[in-house]
């Protein structure tokens, strides 16, 4: 489409794993700026944007449907979905 390829040279089980395997390499990591802004600078990565417009990833909420009515599970869904909408919010919003 842009002319442009990739090449998957390895894959990890989580973000703290991948940003230490983009150490002291010229990988490049694909992941949501909200997941990595605490450790990118820390680690001292920086952060770029893609070069094509990526599609929003849904992101849903689990659970057994005999918590649906549960008082307290409800409170930690709303929790849970006002914390995660916070963080992956754009920085500047």
């Amino acid at each position: 489409m842009h002319g442009l390829e990739r090449r998957v040279v390895a894959a990890g089980p989580t973000t703290a794993f991948v940003l230490q395997l983009a150490l002291d390499t010229d990988l490049l990591v694909t992941l949501p700026d909200a997941v990595t802004r605490a450790a990118r600078d820390r680690l001292g990565l920086i952060a770029l944007r893609p070069p094509l417009q990526l599609p929003d990833i849904p992101l849903y909420l689990l659970w057994h449907q005999r918590y649906d009515d549960d008082r307290a599970h409800t409170w930690l869904r709303d929790l849970a979905t006002e914390t995660v909408q916070a963080l992956f919010a754009p920085p500047n919003a």
